[in-house]
């Protein structure tokens, strides 16, 4: 009976945690969908003078715009990556499902990867729109939603393996 009830629970762990990964495209899809309907490219629309517009760009590199000026190769490159990786934190998350602030984090990155890598199959490049900048003295690179997923993700993963591990050594 034990095992039953600890079955169930673990099916109902996966089924959030694969929410969280569809809600996490689905919100990033219907954001670039909307940029791309009502954003001109590289044209910005201010929210907040000198610090915080949103403007359309294509980022066919990775994060930060790396290996953005490649010549091509590196599209099908991040594509292959982002699928091996995503498969192996798929796996992770099966295997340690336990974890649970681990599978949140988890789940996050994957759907955002997979949001990026849906752009990267329909555009050729990521979708990034977000531009923070401090007047014209500091830019940070535009990103999108699917990005602060990643970085949301790996934040709560770092914050998991630092204090709540227990195979830390």
């Amino acid at each position: 009976m034990q095992s039953k009830s600890k079955n169930q629970k673990s099916k109902r762990k996966l089924f959030l945690f694969l929410l969280i990964i569809i809600c996490v495209v689905i919100v990033d899809f219907f954001s670039k969908r909307f940029v791309l309907q009502n954003l001109q490219f590289n044209e910005p629309i201010v929210f907040i003078e000198n610090f915080w517009q949103w403007r359309l760009v294509f980022n066919p590199g990775a994060a930060f715009s790396l290996l953005a000026d490649a010549g091509g190769w590196q599209k099908y490159f991040f594509m292959a990556t982002t699928l091996l990786i995503s498969g192996y934190l798929f796996y992770l998350l099966l295997k340690e499902l336990h974890k649970t602030l681990q599978s949140v984090g988890f789940s996050l990155i994957l759907g955002g990867a997979i949001a990026n890598l849906i752009d990267r199959f329909l555009y050729g490049a990521v979708v990034d729109f977000i531009d923070w900048h401090y007047y014209d003295k500091f830019y940070y690179p535009t990103f999108n939603l699917a990005d602060s997923a990643v970085c949301l993700g790996v934040f709560l993963v770092m914050i998991n393996i630092i204090f709540f591990d227990k195979n830390k050594e």
